[in-house]
């Protein structure tokens, strides 16, 4: 008797370690998951507010060169030499959806998670909405940043 009960007491062990170890494991899994999830939404917004601020950029560049902003996104494309080698308007790119509205005035990018929650949390639009005053008083990177504003997507 001695016997078969150290042995069902060895099974019982190995059964519970086991069982520790499968629930602690799938913790790990869900905490990787998660941490790999906020990630990549982190490096998604990152990469919406850079490319946003790119097209900022370009527009002021484009207007500091030609008096006005940019038409359509073919005069930033097609300009010899082009001011930029990438299409953006209405786009997908890393889970943001890209909108941009282009006028002689003014322009204005918004840039959308494809899914909130999943490929970002924030929506970041752009508009020029500084006077010419500002404008002449600070930098181009000033300007770009001044421009972006975030709001939380739902």
């Amino acid at each position: 008797m001695k016997g078969k009960t150290w042995v069902v007491g060895l099974v019982v062990f190995v059964c519970s370690v086991f069982v520790v170890n499968s629930a602690e494991s799938q913790s790990i899994f869900e905490k990787l998951t998660e941490n790999l999830k906020k990630e990549t939404i982190e490096a998604n917004e990152n990469g919406a507010r850079t490319r946003v601020k790119t097209i900022v950029l370009l527009c002021e560049m484009y207007k500091s060169d030609n008096g006005h902003y940019p038409n359509d996104e073919g005069d930033l494309l097609n300009a010899k030499p082009p001011y930029s080698q990438q299409a953006y308007n209405n786009k997908e790119i890393h889970g943001y959806n890209y909108s941009i509205e282009f006028r002689l005035d003014r322009y204005k990018i918004i840039a959308t998670p494809v899914e909130c929650g999943k490929t970002g949390n924030k929506i970041f639009i752009a508009e020029n909405i500084l006077t010419e005053d500002i404008i002449k008083s600070i930098s181009l990177e000033e300007i770009a940043e001044k421009a972006i504003t975030e709001i939380k997507c739902e």
